[in-house]
């Protein structure tokens, strides 16, 4: 709801605004891409939180995960869960060690 309302904002500021294409980013947006941009370069670890989950779930394969009220998810089940959302990710065109935002 925010961004709707900072474009709201953008698009009353200038009604000249309203006729013309709309940017892919606001201004703001745009020099908050800028700035990641230019920021420092940061080396990854040695071991990113995938590969330690990945060896937390093969040495502990059924050791409970995550537990609700209704379910416990295994190490194992979760890392199958994982496998599948990575493989889906893949299938979508989304490339293999690609660093993807958060």
């Amino acid at each position: 709801m925010k961004s709707f309302a900072n474009w709201a904002r953008w698009l009353a500021a200038d009604i000249g605004r309203a006729d013309a294409p709309l940017p892919a980013l606001l201004p703001d947006e745009a020099s908050c891409l800028d700035r990641w941009e230019a920021g420092p370069v940061i080396a990854r670890p040695a071991k990113r939180f995938h590969e330690m989950f990945e060896s937390l779930a093969a040495s502990h394969p059924r050791r409970a995960a995550v537990a609700t009220e209704t379910s416990v998810e295994s190490y194992a089940e979760l890392d199958a869960h994982a496998n599948r959302v990575a493989h889906a990710l893949l299938a979508s065109g989304v490339a293999h060690e690609e660093p993807w935002p958060c």
